[in-house]
């Protein structure tokens, strides 16, 4: 066989397989979209925690993520020592340890 029959040949069983397997390939997407929107977007909010960033831009977030002003643990330091905060810290661990307590007792007993 020469050369052009091969890549013609291959070229016509990659076609078969991927009609043969369409639905894997569909459900293959599905997933890899999700995991996409659910789980690489959202990791774009850590980069804008340690930047300038308001509410307000008009932009969009690849630009901000890229282009923005790099402020450090500025807004951190901010957050960790308003009282609020860690009034609202001690609270969740306190309703977590009780909801895991209670849920343990109540699930042994």
């Amino acid at each position: 066989m020469d050369r052009e029959n091969v890549k013609k040949n291959e070229k016509k069983n990659f076609m078969k397989e991927v009609k043969r397997q369409k639905f894997l390939l569909f459900w293959s997407a599905v997933f890899v979209i999700y995991g996409v929107i659910f789980y690489y977007i959202p990791l774009a909010g850590w980069a804008i925690g340690f930047q300038d960033y308001k509410p307000q831009m008009k932009t969009n977030l690849l630009k901000i993520v890229l282009q923005g002003k790099y402020v450090g643990w500025k807004h951190f330091d901010y957050l960790f020592k308003d009282e609020r905060f860690l009034k609202a810290i001690k609270n969740t661990f306190a309703m977590g340890s009780l909801k895991l307590v209670f849920t343990t007792v109540f699930a042994i007993g």
